[in-house]
């Protein structure tokens, strides 16, 4: 499964979102092994694109938990 093939929240999450951080997470220890010098320009906009995948994947799990606690379980 790619994500180009996802259609769901939680396919988003799993195909996107999770193997984007993990991605940057990575890089960023690559990148920026001290991230001492907060103030260049490359960390700032490093920081915001990793605070934006971050907040994505944070949002769209609260939108999973939320539509999974409205859905009822079927009668038996």
């Amino acid at each position: 499964m790619f994500l180009h093939n996802a259609t769901t929240h939680s396919e988003i999450i799993n195909y996107g979102i999770k193997p984007l951080n993990e991605l940057m997470r990575l890089l960023e220890e690559e990148l920026f092994p001290e991230l001492s010098d907060l103030d260049t320009r490359e960390t700032i906009l490093w920081n915001e694109i990793r605070g934006k995948a971050l907040a994505i994947e944070n949002a769209m799990e609260r939108i999973r938990l939320k539509n999974r606690s409205r859905t009822k379980p079927l009668p038996e």
